[in-house]
């Protein structure tokens, strides 16, 4: 894991569950109780809106990727790549290194601050909380202290991206379908974290309680406080 320049190195959390499972919402409340978050959804957005990568995608795609305005169209990339593996495959190839390095160039960033005045950890040792779609199929999910599986039934993830997105049901299948089978991502994480509707209340307090396993399992001394 990174290590500071005091020699604290960070503690890394990443997230993972199926579309709509609020992977988001999770990332949220850890930041309100001091860890810096790392989105990489929004990281891609800004990738691909940058010239050189913007470039490739019109090389590799052609103008009907783009709208009449000039702008990336997002639908009909996603509409693309989650029906064609092989564009899917072109896009991850071009936009992924980038996103990668920026995610690295972050976690440096955080480390070389060395300790965090924000983080509820021993030490102010600095909490890092990874949201990465693909985490699955990323090298983050090996570097990361604790992977979190959040967990929510099928019908409250459908009824979150119909509200939040206006997809139909299918939509969610099909994006489903071109990930790690949801399993498989629950039996990879090292904890399940609910977050079912009617139950939001209590997803700060697990959250908490989480941050005190882990402060118990740092602390190295019993004077260490959290």
């Amino acid at each position: 894991m990174p290590a500071s320049d005091s020699g604290a190195p960070l503690w890394i959390v990443a997230v993972t569950g199926g579309v709509g499972s609020g992977k988001s919402t999770v990332a949220r409340a850890f930041a309100e109780l001091g860890a810096h978050v790392i989105d990489a959804d929004a990281i891609s957005r800004e990738v691909v809106d940058s010239p050189g990568v913007r470039s490739r995608l019109e090389d590799a795609f052609g103008t009907a990727m783009t709208t009449a305005d000039g702008s990336l169209d997002r639908k009909a990339l996603a509409d693309l790549v989650f029906t064609d593996r092989g564009a899917r495959e072109r896009l991850d190839a071009i936009v992924h290194p980038e996103v990668r390095r920026r995610i690295d160039k972050e976690l440096a960033h955080l480390a070389a601050r060395g300790s965090d005045e924000a983080s509820p950890l021993p030490g102010k040792r600095p909490l890092v909380l990874l949201d990465i779609p693909l985490l699955e199929t990323s090298p983050f999910h090996d570097r990361a202290d604790v992977v979190l599986f959040v967990d929510a039934p099928p019908r409250d993830r459908r009824r979150r991206v119909a509200e939040a997105r206006g997809w139909p049901p299918e939509e969610l299948t099909r994006r489903e379908d071109s990930q790690v089978p949801i399993d498989e991502k629950r039996s990879r994480a090292h904890r399940v974290l609910p977050n079912f509707d009617g139950a939001e209340g209590e997803l700060a307090g697990n959250c908490r309680a989480l941050i005190a396993e882990w402060c118990a399992a740092l602390a190295t001394d019993r004077d260490t406080n959290c």
